[in-house]
């Protein structure tokens, strides 16, 4: 059954502008149907950046999370020519962003955000290979997570949206003989994967969203010391939004990696390294979607990439080439003892 399109902010991630043609009595005119991101670039080119009262409506009339989304689109699109535009969109991110929130867990309502995240796509519990925190919050300090910290998560999801939940293989007949092939081409991947390394990008040049001087004394100090009621209670909701923000960017990292594998396997035979896999991780791989890849497909990269490097062993090939292009590609999937 075919689904419903989401709203295009949504879409605009993949979605050029739609432009119609119009005949009129004086020959035919091309118009366009501008996107929400179309809208925020002509504001800030229009007003000389974020600093104006018309951007700064903008994003209350879009809702600050949506508009931090959109934000990210011009900040991270590295093909962007006027790389003032993006110095903008990214002022324009932490202008308006704001910062977490004390708020009473009576009066929170579930995120504004959530409706748009691919389902089984959870920020508060993130599967990734990440560090889990023993630090929990105090029952009475809920969280009201700052438009930012929102936007980002917006933004990945969008970017992982197409892939999601697709199949990562299909069965197909070659000379009479069942193969699985990959569901998506490598450039599709590559569609995917250029903008999570865009984004991945943007997250290490600002730094401040893993590094704060203040909270890392005050997690110092919390882990040294009981609590007490004197404890600041925003400092609590700063330290949950970090740890919210360090599993993103785990993700994100993570992301990049077992996508960039995949892209690799769509340049070999994909068809005959899957054909030496045991038969039941076969059946694993022919049920698992790209999220079970992304999120729990550990055991699955490690295989493909043993399978990969055995083809070159077979083949009396020099497993060098390959192995610096899986350590430069996924060097947490691919690692020096390998």
């Amino acid at each position: 059954a075919s689904h419903p399109l989401p709203p295009l902010i949504v879409r605009q991630h993949y979605e050029p502008a739609r432009q119609f043609v119009i005949l009129t009595p004086n020959g035919a005119e091309i118009m366009k149907s501008l996107r929400p991101v179309d809208v925020l670039s002509q504001l800030l080119q229009q007003h000389g950046g974020p600093e104006s009262d018309v951007v700064k409506a903008h994003f209350q009339s879009q809702t600050e999370d949506q508009a931090c989304a959109t934000c990210l689109l011009l900040a991270c699109d590295l093909s962007v020519q006027n790389t003032q535009l993006a110095e903008w969109a990214t002022r324009a991110f932490f202008l308006y962003g704001g910062e977490p929130k004390v708020a009473s867990a009576q009066v929170l309502s579930p995120s504004s955000f959530q409706y748009s995240l691919p389902p089984g796509f959870n920020p508060g519990s993130v599967s990734t290979p990440v560090g889990r925190s023993v630090y929990s919050p105090p029952d009475n300090c809920a969280v009201q997570f700052s438009a930012k910290h929102n936007g980002l998560y917006l933004f990945i999801s969008r970017i992982l949206r197409p892939l999601w939940h697709s199949r990562i293989v299909q069965r197909v007949s070659i000379s009479g003989k069942q193969y699985l092939v990959s569901s998506v081409s490598g450039k599709e991947v590559t569609v995917v994967a250029s903008k999570l390394l865009a984004l991945r990008s943007f997250l290490e040049k600002n730094t401040q969203f893993t590094y704060n001087p203040s909270l890392q004394s005050y997690m110092t100090t919390m882990e040294t010391t009981p609590v007490t009621a004197g404890r600041s209670r925003l400092q609590e909701v700063q330290l949950q939004e970090k740890h919210s923000l360090d599993a993103l960017s785990t993700l994100v990292d993570h992301s990049c990696q077992v996508l960039g594998l995949w892209k690799i396997m769509c340049e070999h035979q994909f068809h005959v390294i899957t054909d030496t896999m045991p038969p039941e991780q076969q059946t694993e791989m022919g049920m698992a979607t790209f999220r079970d890849l992304i999120i729990v497909g550990q055991d699955i990269c490690t295989t493909l990439i043993n399978k990969l490097i055995n083809t070159y062993l077979s083949d009396n090939t020099s497993i060098d080439p390959i192995s610096v292009k899986l350590r430069n590609t996924c060097p947490k999937l691919y690692r020096n003892e390998d």
